[in-house]
């Protein structure tokens, strides 16, 4: 009796590990939220089993296309011990026309961005005055007094018109408003009245398109944010085009040197920029194909490890595809660096040496679906690099939509 007993209580331990280990693995395995589409069904396998919990339907966010569907899923062992429970958003397969082009961008900030402080020489000596009121590199001016700026020109003169009074300057800080007294100081040299900032108020550069939505014009680019190169500061965008752009030369990435396209801007816009944001920028097209082919954007869940290509520009041939190796999944929640690719095609090898700046943005593909766009190049390894998810990149160009539909109705 007592040898069965203790057979009893081993198994007993034993099926409980099993569970236990179980259990855990899907914590792990199975992420809070699944993001699905209609084509694609959650289907049970001989351990796991799925059961909807409870339905709660919403109505699609903006119109049909973004319509979901949201449930909350029960995850069961052999439909008898409960694991856990995920939420699942159903929505549409969202198809795109993909670009691999590169163009131009020129971005006006809203605001001008703080450079740097500097020392004037005045009559009574050296002097700080932006120092002094406690404005610093990075921070955004917005408003001098009631008057807004967006110009380094604007700044200069309301500087040379204050007789040395005191003004209230109204600046963005780590998305904080806040309003600093400054004083302006006359230089001994020019005889004019200045606050001591070094300011910027636009940039200007290359890069690839992602996609671009036929139906609407909307596109997306670059998968990253453009910032200012002193500051690292995204750019507020004031006013931005898209301008046509072609390749000149390509310098190598290294393993000293990251490398870049070089390019020069070609005569006409091409589209209007409405957003700068961390999955890159978005605007729309002043003419596209609308026959241009589709493809469906992948969703998160559907990217794996594996072979996949790329398409880009890098000389004057136009768009090709290249092979690559999605190498590692390394975030599904952040907003980018979503994954880490390795340039394989040695075509494209023998051409950039790997992933150069300006190749930001260019689509990636797999099983014939966008999975995402290159957005950063390892320092050191330009063979690989970063990528973000192309469905992060679909939800920015939608908010870029809403942002033209506002300023078409105002």
């Amino acid at each position: 009796m007592q040898k069965f007993i203790r057979l009893l209580s081993l198994c007993l331990l034993m099926f409980s590990t099993v569970v236990f280990s179980v259990a855990g693995y899907t914590h792990i395995a199975i992420p809070d939220e699944i993001t699905t589409v209609r084509e694609r069904e959650l289907k049970n396998s001989k351990v796991f089993q799925f059961s909807v919990a409870e339905n709660v339907k919403t109505t699609g966010t903006d119109t049909a296309k973004n319509a979901e569907d949201n449930y909350e899923l029960n995850v069961s062992l052999f439909k008898i011990i409960p694991l856990r429970k995920t939420r699942v958003t159903v929505g549409n397969r969202r198809y795109v026309s993909l670009g691999g082009n590169v163009f131009g961008v020129k971005i006006f900030s809203s605001g001008v961005l703080v450079i740097s402080v500097e020392d004037i020489e005045t009559e009574k000596g050296t002097e700080n005055p932006g120092r002094k009121a406690g404005i610093r590199s990075g921070d955004i001016i917005k408003k001098i007094g009631k008057k807004e700026v967006n110009s380094n020109r604007e700044v200069s003169e309301i500087c040379k018109k204050s007789n040395g009074k005191a003004m209230d300057f109204t600046i963005e800080r780590n998305g904080k408003t806040l309003t600093l007294r400054l004083q302006t100081v006359k230089e001994k040299q020019s005889g004019d009245f200045k606050a001591g900032l070094w300011v910027r108020d636009s940039t200007a550069g290359i890069g690839t398109m992602t996609f671009f939505d036929r139906e609407t014009g909307i596109f997306a680019s670059l998968g990253h944010a453009i910032c200012d190169i002193d500051t690292g500061i995204t750019l507020p965008i004031h006013e931005g085009v898209a301008v046509g752009a072609k390749i000149l030369g390509i310098s190598r990435g290294t393993d000293t040197d990251a490398g870049e396209l070089t390019g020069a801007f070609t005569a006409g816009e091409i589209g209007k920029l409405y957003m700068n944001s961390v999955c890159g920028v978005y605007g729309r097209l002043d003419s596209f194909d609308c026959d241009a082919p589709l493809i469906p954007v992948a969703t998160t869940g559907e990217v794996k490890t594996g072979k996949a290509q790329i398409l880009c520009t890098v000389d004057e041939t136009g768009s090709q595809y290249y092979d690559v190796e999605i190498t590692k999944i390394i975030d599904e929640k952040s907003e980018q660096k979503n994954m880490t690719v390795k340039i394989t095609d040695e075509r494209l090898l023998e051409i950039t040496g790997g992933i150069v700046q300006g190749m930001s943005g260019t689509p990636l593909i797999q099983n014939g679906m966008l999975a995402g766009a290159i957005t950063h190049v390892f320092i050191g390894t330009p063979k690989e690099g970063y990528a973000i998810f192309a469905e992060n990149m679909l939800s920015a160009a939608d908010k870029a939509e809403r942002l033209m539909l506002r300023e078409k109705a105002s």
